[in-house]
């Protein structure tokens, strides 16, 4: 029996033009979630953390910053949303502020760090205490498995 190296040859270059296109598939836009955030006066909140806790108790974390915030890598389906203040720098690893010999270079640190005096400030961020726990903030929002979810605008009443 003879064999054909053109055919063959042929045959294994249609073989892997078929692979490649099959793993070539479009890939999955991951899920972002993302909004504002207005207290109950309509003042944006800022300097504070939105915190996604997903149905597996995963939780996922984002800075929000004059009112708004953005955060990815959800896996879609329910998430409960939450607020916390972040925890100052100065409390996390107290030695890491020692080494500032200024208070001018602190701020400048902080600034360039995106840490805002808030934390030290809860008064201005007039959230109402039901907001900060997950267990007791009724905000709970359908996440699109894949791509964008636009949250719109949160009013977190009293």
């Amino acid at each position: 029996m003879r064999r054909h190296p053109k055919r063959f040859g042929l045959g294994v270059l249609g073989l892997s033009c078929l692979l490649t296109l099959i793993g070539c598939g479009r890939t999955e836009e991951p899920a972002i979630a993302f909004g504002k955030v207005v207290n109950h006066d309509g003042k944006e909140v800022t300097g504070v953390e939105a915190v996604f806790r997903v149905d597996n108790g995963n939780e996922l974390v984002a800075m929000v910053k004059d009112g708004g915030f953005g955060v990815g890598g959800l896996p879609g389906g329910k998430a409960t949303l939450y607020f916390r203040l972040p925890v100052p720098p100065s409390q996390k690893n107290p030695s890491a502020m020692k080494q500032f010999t200024s208070p001018e270079a602190k701020k400048q640190y902080e600034q360039a760090m995106g840490i805002t005096p808030a934390h030290s400030e809860p008064a201005t961020q007039n959230i109402p205490a039901k907001y900060l726990s997950p267990n007791t903030s009724k905000l709970v929002f359908e996440i699109a498995p894949t791509g964008k979810t636009d949250l719109g605008t949160i009013k977190l009443d009293k």
